[in-house]
C-alpha cells in the first residue's frame, strides 16, 4: 500500500496548489466592495460617465453571472429609472467564456479535494504511526514542485503583468473575444489592467494564507517523524 500512496500523495499535492489557488479566487474575487474601491481609486466614473450606483449594479450583475447564481447575462442595469444595457454582444461572449473557465476550474478544485479525501482514507490502512508522516512528506515533495513553478509565474507577473495577463487569456481561450477596444467597450473601462493586477496581488495573497498553515503543519508532522532527521525513512 506504501508503494502506491507515496507517488499518489505526490501527485495529489502537486494538484493540491492549483485547487487552493481557485479557492482563493473563490474567497477574494467576487467582493463587490472591491471593486468599488478600484474604480473609484482609478476614476473609472469620470472615464465613462457612469455613477458609482450604476458601477456597482454594472458588477453585480457580472459577478452574480460569472459564479453561476444568473443563467443569462444581458448587461442590463436601471439608470434613471430605465433598464438599459451596457455590453455588447462581443463583451457578453467573452464574459460566457470566462464563466465557463471559472466553473470548470471550481469542478477541477473539487475533483482534487475528492481524490485528496480519498487518499486519506487509502492511508487508514497504513500501521497508525505512519499515516499522517507519509502524507505530510508526499505533501511537502508536491507543494514544493508545484511552489516553484507558481513563484516563477508570480515573478512574471511582477515584472512584467501585461505579458502575463495576454499569455493567460492566450491559453485559457480559444478565441480573440478578449480582444476589447477600450474606443468602444465599456467592459475593458470598467475592469482595467491595474484592476485586474491588484486583483491578482489578491488573490496570491489569500492563496498563500490558505498553503502556508499547511506547509507548516506538514513540515511538523514530518519532523516528528523523522524525516528530516537521521531516524529511518517511512
Amino acid at each position: 500500500m506504501k508503494a502506491v500512496l507515496r507517488p499518489l500523495s505526490v501527485l495529489v499535492s502537486l494538484l493540491l496548489a492549483p485547487a487552493l489557488l481557485v479557492i482563493a479566487v473563490r474567497l477574494v474575487a467576487f467582493d463587490p466592495d472591491f471593486y468599488a474601491a478600484q474604480q473609484q481609486k482609478l476614476g473609472i466614473a469620470q472615464q465613462t460617465g457612469l455613477d458609482g450606483q450604476v458601477l456597482r449594479q454594472a458588477m453585480q450583475v457580472l459577478l452574480d453571472y460569472l459564479r453561476g447564481e444568473a443563467e443569462d447575462f444581458d448587461g442590463q442595469v436601471v439608470v434613471e429609472g430605465t433598464p438599459r444595457t451596457l455590453f455588447d454582444l462581443r463583451e457578453r461572449s467573452h464574459m460566457a467564456d470566462v464563466r465557463r473557465l471559472y466553473l470548470n476550474a471550481v469542478r477541477f478544485q473539487h475533483a482534487v479535494l475528492a481524490v485528496a479525501l480519498a487518499v486519506m482514507l487509502l492511508s487508514l490502512a497504513l500501521p497508525k504511526g505512519q499515516r499522517l508522516a507519509l502524507l505530510a512528506r508526499g505533501f511537502l515533495r508536491g507543494t514544493l514542485l508545484a511552489g516553484a513553478l507558481l513563484a516563477g509565474l508570480a515573478g512574471w507577473l511582477l515584472v512584467d503583468f501585461d505579458h502575463f495577463w495576454t499569455a493567460f487569456h492566450r491559453l485559457f481561450f480559444t478565441n480573440d473575444l478578449w480582444l476589447l477596444d477600450p474606443a468602444v467597450s465599456l467592459m475593458i473601462n470598467l475592469l482595467p489592467l491595474e484592476l485586474f493586477f491588484a486583483l491578482v496581488l489578491r488573490v496570491l495573497a489569500a492563496f498563500l494564507l490558505l498553503l502556508l498553515p499547511l506547509v507548516a503543519a506538514a513540515a511538523l508532522v514530518s519532523r516528528r517523524a523523522g524525516i528530516f532527521t537521521n531516524r529511518p525513512r517511512l
